[in-house]
């Protein structure tokens, strides 16, 4: 049997090329059409990566360093000062659950200005 026509949806060195083929095998009689670029919004939110200092409410700021593509990030200071696992850890549930909930807030906003979804 002997395919016909085929368009196959394949990744290849970052970017999805959109191939035809006529012939008697996947590898025989292929012709690239075009090519798209892989996953455009994680790259576009790996973009976004970067170290940003907020501005957290009651004049506290905070230095994160924003890992864009996968909505994540690190607190390395607090109010301008290095923040080690010891000093997040003297802080208070509710305290650390509010710096989290506004960075996060931040991140959402970041996101939504770039027209980017979690």
């Amino acid at each position: 049997m002997s395919i016909i026509k085929e368009t196959i949806l394949g990744v290849f060195s970052g970017t999805s090329k959109i191939l035809k083929g006529v012939g008697k095998g996947l590898d025989e009689g292929f012709q690239e059409l075009g090519q798209i670029p892989a996953n455009i919004r994680y790259e576009k939110k790996k973009k976004l990566s970067g170290s940003y200092t907020l501005d957290i409410g009651d004049g506290e700021t905070v230095t994160i360093n924003f890992k864009g593509g996968l909505f994540a990030w690190d607190i390395d200071e607090l109010n301008g000062k290095p923040l080690s696992d010891e000093d997040w850890e003297e802080l208070s549930e509710s305290e650390q659950i509010g710096i989290n909930m506004k960075i996060n807030s931040w991140a959402n906003d970041i996101y939504t200005k770039n027209g980017l979804r979690v």
